[in-house]
């Protein structure tokens, strides 16, 4: 048996990605919203829960007010998730703020400091 590229729960991951950074660009005309960048999406292996992780440079208030305006297009994206992937059980919308480009930015500060001595 031919073993596909990887699993179902990752292709489901990347469609869930892909609808909700479109809509995200398009449809959503929250200024709070405005500078924010969907970076990736993780479907559990039961296909319950979708993790839609988010990036926005800015300070705390910043990334309160858009984890808020997340929280009310919740459902605008949730049913658009449901639409396009015409799925039996739709996966739950978690949406999370992804740390690991301020991890990287830090790494790459400390190793060009480190170069410089």
């Amino acid at each position: 048996m031919k073993r596909l590229p990887f699993d179902r729960a990752e292709r489901i991951g990347q469609a869930i990605y892909e609808v909700v950074a479109q809509l995200c660009r398009e449809r959503l005309a929250d200024p709070r919203l405005a500078a924010m960048q969907i970076t990736g999406a993780k479907v559990t292996k039961d296909l319950r829960l979708a993790r839609v992780y988010y990036f926005l440079r800015g300070d705390l208030a910043a990334r309160a007010a858009c984890a808020e305006a997340l929280a009310c297009a919740h459902g605008l994206l949730k049913r658009a998730v449901a639409q396009r992937l015409a799925m039996k059980f739709t996966p739950e919308l978690e949406f999370l703020f992804d740390e690991s480009i301020e991890r990287g930015e830090r790494i790459d500060a400390l190793l060009g400091s480190l170069k410089q001595d």
